[in-house]
């Protein structure tokens, strides 16, 4: 029985790390009283890691004038 215990208790840490790593919630909608917990969530690092990577010197077009 303490092994379910164990089990459950790991999946609430889980969905919390989910919830404040901006997967289910965007930043800008957690309040400022909890805004603190992001910095908590391993997922935050790895998104951050992921975005840096892929959008690196990146040069987007305007929508008006695509050859810009």
């Amino acid at each position: 029985m303490q092994i379910n215990n164990w089990i459950l208790d790991a999946l609430y840490c889980w969905i919390i790390l989910l919830l404040f790593g901006g997967f289910l919630i965007q930043f800008d909608s957690i309040g400022d009283w909890l805004s603190w917990l992001q910095y908590f969530s391993i997922f935050k690092y790895g998104m951050t890691a992921l975005y840096i990577i892929e959008f690196k010197d990146r040069q987007f077009c305007n929508g008006t004038d695509p050859t810009d």
